[in-house]
């Protein structure tokens, strides 16, 4: 029903749908939720609560986890914290609710794993190979709370859960190699070797292993046949016991206690927390709570039992008796299940729909990237801008492709430059298959030049030119913990024609960044540092030689308040040529008020910016228009600059100029497509000049 209409996503599919149904998105969204209030009302009659303490204690409303309890050797609980303000934490939870950060892990594997035993943490990390990020390892980490030190045990590993066992010698976990084959491994937890494998001569999948309180049994969930069921695993003999039935319930994150197997299931469609009688081999419910209760854990005492409840503000941690005696047997526990699937089971003849499912084997064959070199992915329209800028400098249209394994991209598109009043069109070929990228770039179209006249006088103009760069870049990934962090080397030779010169010119440049993650609340990274560096000069010219240096600096640091930041900026830019200047800075101009093709020898830029959000509305005008996010950019520019306007190399001036202000920015998304939109204001005064600033800002980013 949304042919033709493909192109406006979700607003394309609400016109088309509207057209079919009589009524649009939002109008069947309303009824949607409707039924589902209505159905989850009779599910929730007469439904037994057990009662339970909330440990949390919220400071606000803003949506936040604290997920996964592990109880440490005190009885506080360690659980992982995150949330729309905050990146995953480690934290201490005491019995009144109180919090005391441990640590920030960096990107986790399967994050519900993570273990605790003897004041230590074990989890799985994705560490991204250095060149080709999409490649990645699962790492095993360790985490000492009273040293603080931090071990990576293993390298370049496939593991993909971790168990500490109690007293913190030896890590269950799962390995998986690059031909799906799975294993059960023991390592050595203080240096990461592997001390014992468990046979799997069937190739079984499995979840989320843990030790017995004694050490002499791992629990796992196992998966076969597309069904699960939980294993009890003599360690010493490798002997493997089914506790459960193999069938197509979702049980997980089992745990040991005395002669019960806690675990996760919906037996009634309401996730709950179930036990299973290792001498009886009865199963009970354990808890009954309204909206879901999940990852059960033990006290030292055996008196209390930990779970996560879920709230409509992000899960809980809550607590009540483990008394067994209390417990409902699965037999008595009423079937509360809505079945929303039947209608559709009852519409194809009460079949098992999931058996009709289409299969097919295809051939392996060697992969040919020329096959797939016009797989186009996106097409966009953006203006490029600073990190804590949104100017509208300029403005793209461009289409974009890469071959299925990322070794062919290219694209094609047109620019305008509203700085330089120059537009042109350009092609970009890339080979991404070696460990530097090769890179091929055309335009054609205007480009603004610096050239003295016949009085000697340096004076500016646009000059069509044909230019082609032919460069190669090593972009290395270093992430290896809670920062993105990256360095590339760079260098390109580039011939450049216009109907004044024919130029070759060589440049190297050299960039890196560490930034540390942004929770969905921060507007830009509360701690980092970035660098660059340029150097460019021509091989040959004339009348256009060119020697130019640039090197730039930021640093980020966290603010006076929650997704505050601070940012100082330095630059400097010297041209080597004496009364050769070149076209544009290529520092970071300061906030527009300044002629960006100031004709300079030297430059020195420093920034200091504060930002900070104002508001999060979470307002929306339908499928129309959606504001997120309000926030604000406190700044002082100060920039020197020495240049001359005649050829004759006595001829200097020298200034500097000041600027204060604020920008008042908005995120938007209009009619629901990947289109962000900054719209925005900026006050300013130059006190020098003595002069007051006001402009409209605007940053607009789309890419489909």
């Amino acid at each position: 029903i949304t042919q033709g209409y493909g192109l406006l996503g979700p607003l394309g599919f609400s016109i088309a749908l509207k057209k079919e149904t009589g009524k649009g998105l939002l109008e069947t969204y309303a009824d949607l939720n409707q039924e589902l209030t209505l159905l989850w009302k009779k599910q929730l009659k007469n439904l037994p609560i057990t009662p339970a303490q909330t440990i949390c204690q919220r400071k606000n409303d803003t949506y936040t986890d604290y997920l996964y309890p592990k109880v440490g050797n005190n009885s506080d609980l360690l659980v992982l914290k995150s949330g729309l303000d905050i990146i995953p934490t480690f934290v201490l939870l005491n019995a009144q609710g109180q919090e005391k950060e441990i640590f920030n892990p960096g990107f986790m594997n399967l994050a519900r794993t993570f273990s605790v035993a003897q004041e230590k943490i074990a989890w799985n990390e994705f560490i991204p190979h250095l060149r080709w990020p999409k490649q990645s390892y699962a790492v095993i980490k360790l985490y000492d709370i009273p040293t603080q030190k931090l071990k990576t045990l293993t390298h370049k590993s496939r593991y993909n859960a971790v168990g500490l066992s109690p007293d913190a010698e030896k890590i269950v976990t799962v390995e998986s190699d690059e031909n799906y084959n799975h294993q059960l491994v023991i390592l050595d937890a203080n240096n990461g070797a592997v001390l014992q494998r468990i046979a799997n001569p069937n190739n079984y999948f499995y979840f989320t292993p843990t030790w017995s309180n004694d050490g002499k049994y791992i629990i796992a969930v196992k998966c076969y046949d597309k069904k699960k069921t939980i294993v009890l695993i003599n360690v010493s003999t490798g002997k493997i016991q089914e506790v459960l039935p193999n069938a197509e319930e979702n049980v997980g994150c089992p745990i040991l206690f005395g002669h019960y197997i806690l675990y996760n299931a919906a037996y009634n469609e309401i996730d709950n927390i179930y036990a299973v009688n290792l001498q009886s081999g009865k199963q009970f419910q354990v808890t009954s709570r309204k909206y879901g209760a999940y990852n059960p854990a033990i006290s030292k005492d055996g008196k209390w039992l930990f779970f996560n409840d879920f709230d409509k503000e992000g899960m809980d941690i809550a607590k009540m008796p483990f008394d067994p005696s209390k417990w409902v047997p699965l037999k008595k526990v009423p079937d509360k299940s809505i079945r929303y699937y039947a209608p559709l089971v009852a519409q194809e003849n009460n079949s098992n729909i999931l058996n009709k499912v289409p299969s097919h084997t295809y051939p392996v064959e060697r992969y040919k990237p020329w096959k797939g070199f016009c797989n186009i992915h996106s097409w966009g329209v953006n203006n490029n801008d600073i990190i804590d800028q949104a100017t509208l400098s300029s403005l793209s249209l461009s289409v974009a492709s890469t071959d299925l394994l990322n070794t062919f991209s290219w694209s094609t598109g047109y620019l305008r430059d509203f700085d330089e009043k120059t537009e042109y069109v350009f092609g970009q070929l890339s080979y991404l298959g070696w460990y530097p990228i090769i890179d091929i770039k055309g335009k054609i179209g205007d480009k603004k030049y610096s050239f003295y006249n016949n009085e000697d006088e340096l004076v500016t103009t646009n000059l069509s030119e044909q230019r082609l760069n032919l460069g190669v870049r090593l972009p290395l990934v270093l992430n290896n913990s809670k920062y993105y962090k990256r360095l590339q080397l760079g260098a390109k030779t580039s011939i450049a024609q216009n109907p004044k010169s024919t130029q070759l010119m060589q440049t190297y440049t050299t960039s890196m960044y560490r930034l540390l993650r942004q929770s969905k609340r921060d507007i830009i990274s509360r701690w980092g540092q970035k660098f660059v560096a340029r150097y460019t000069h021509t091989l040959y010219a004339h009348n256009f030689e060119q020697e130019l240096m640039a090197m730039e600096t930021d640093f980020y640091f966290p603010g006076f308040f929650s997704h505050h930041v601070i940012s100082l900026g330095l630059g400097l830019q010297h041209n080597f040529q004496h009364g050769i200047y070149y076209r544009k800075s290529h520092l970071k101009r300061s906030r527009r008020y300044l002629d960006a093709y100031e004709k300079f020898k030297n430059q020195y830029v420093t920034a200091v910016n504060y930002t900070f959000p104002i508001v999060y509305p979470d307002l929306n005008l339908g499928l129309l228009l959606y504001l997120q996010r309000i926030y604000a950019t406190l700044f002082y520019d100060f920039i020197h600059r020495s240049y001359c306007l005649k050829r004759d190399k006595t001829f200097f001036n020298q200034d500097n100029t000041q600027a204060w202000g604020l920008d008042i920015l908005a995120n938007l998304n209009l009619l629901t497509l990947p289109l962000m939109i900054n719209p925005g204001v900026q006050i300013g005064y130059l006190p020098k000049e003595d002069v007051y600033l006001f402009k409209f800002l605007l940053k607009v980013n789309l890419q489909l």
